[in-house]
C-alpha cells in the first residue's frame, strides 16, 4: 500500500520527466544532427507554412522553426544547467566554510554572499555586457553569481538549525571533530532539501537565460536560443503569432517541468509528505 501512495505522490516528477524529455533529446542530438542548417538563410522561403519538410515552418529568414528549437533547447537548458551545477557546488561549497569557520573569516565570506545576492542576474549580466560585450558566458557568469548565495546561506542555515540535534551533540561528545560531523551527520540530512532548491533553481535559471537572451545581454545572433527567438518574433506576432508560440511554449514546458520535479522531489525527500496523497 506504501509503495503504492509513494508511486502516487512522486506523479509530479514523472510528469515533469515527460514534459522535459523531448526538449533533452533535442538538444543532444542538435550536436549531431537538425532538419535544416539553422545559419543558412533562405529569404525565398520565409514565413513558410508546416510542411511535411519545414514540420513547424521557417521565419523571417528563411529558417526551419524546428531546427531552431533543438539548437535552442541546446543552449536555453545548457546554460541553465551549467549556472546551476557551479552555482549550487560552489555555494554549498562556501555554505560548509562558513559553517566550519564560525570566526572573522565565516563573517567575511557570508558578508560578501549577502552582498552578491543584492544584485540581480539581469544587473550582473548588463555590468559584463558593458565590459566585456554581449556573450552568452555572461548569462552563465550571471546565473551563477545569483545562485552562490541562495546555496551559501541555505546550507549554513540548515546545518546551524541540525547541529542543535542530540545526535550531533552525541557525536562531538564521542571526539567527532566539526568537519566529520559535517559530512557524516549533516550533509546527509541536507541533500534532500539542496536538490530540491536545484530543481527549482533550474527553472527560474531558464527564465533568466530567456529574459537575458530576449534583452540582447544572452545568446548572440546567428546562434539560436528561445529568448532570441521571441525577441525577434516580437515584430511578426500580429503577421505570422506562430513564431513566438513555439518559443514561448518550449519555454513555458520547460519550467513547468522543473517546477514539477521539484515539486516531486520535496515529496519524495521529505517525510512529512512521502506518503501523502494529497499533495
Amino acid at each position: 500500500m506504501f509503495k503504492y501512495i509513494k508511486l502516487y505522490s512522486n506523479k509530479y516528477i514523472y510528469l515533469g520527466c515527460i514534459l522535459i524529455f523531448p526538449y533533452i533529446v533535442f538538444a543532444l542530438v542538435s550536436y549531431f544532427w537538425t532538419p535544416f542548417d539553422v545559419y543558412n538563410l533562405n529569404l525565398a522561403h520565409k514565413f513558410s507554412p508546416m510542411t511535411s519538410t519545414n514540420w513547424l515552418g521557417t521565419d523571417q529568414y528563411g529558417r526551419d522553426i524546428m531546427s531552431m528549437i533543438m539548437v535552442g533547447a541546446r543552449y536555453s537548458l545548457g546554460i541553465a544547467l551549467l549556472s546551476i551545477f557551479f552555482g549550487s557546488i560552489i555555494g554549498i561549497t562556501l555554505g560548509m566554510v562558513i559553517f566550519l569557520n564560525r570566526n572573522i573569516k565565516g563573517d567575511l565570506i557570508l558578508g560578501i554572499s549577502n552582498i552578491l545576492f543584492a544584485f540581480p542576474a539581469l544587473v550582473t549580466a548588463i555590468i559584463l555586457t558593458a565590459v566585456q560585450g554581449p556573450h552568452w558566458i555572461n548569462v552563465v557568469i550571471a546565473v551563477i553569481l545569483f545562485n552562490i548565495p541562495i546555496f551559501t546561506k541555505l546550507t549554513y542555515s540548515i546545518a546551524l538549525a541540525i547541529e542543535s540535534n542530540l545526535y550531533i551533540q552525541a557525536a562531538k561528545a564521542l571526539g567527532r571533530n566539526n568537519m566529520d560531523n559535517f559530512y557524516y551527520h549533516i550533509l546527509p540530512n541536507i541533500k534532500g532539501i539542496l536538490i530540491v532548491q536545484m530543481a527549482s533553481q533550474f527553472s527560474l535559471a531558464l527564465l533568466a537565460e530567456a529574459g537575458l537572451s530576449y534583452l540582447g545581454f544572452g545568446v548572440q545572433p546567428p546562434d539560436p536560443s528561445w529568448g532570441r527567438m521571441l525577441s525577434e518574433a516580437q515584430s511578426f506576432i500580429m503577421v505570422v503569432p506562430e513564431l513566438s508560440i513555439y518559443p514561448g511554449m518550449s519555454i513555458l514546458i520547460t519550467v513547468l517541468a522543473g517546477n514539477l520535479i521539484g515539486h516531486g522531489l520535496r515529496n519524495a525527500l521529505d517525510p512529512k509528505y512521502r506518503y501523502s496523497i494529497f499533495i
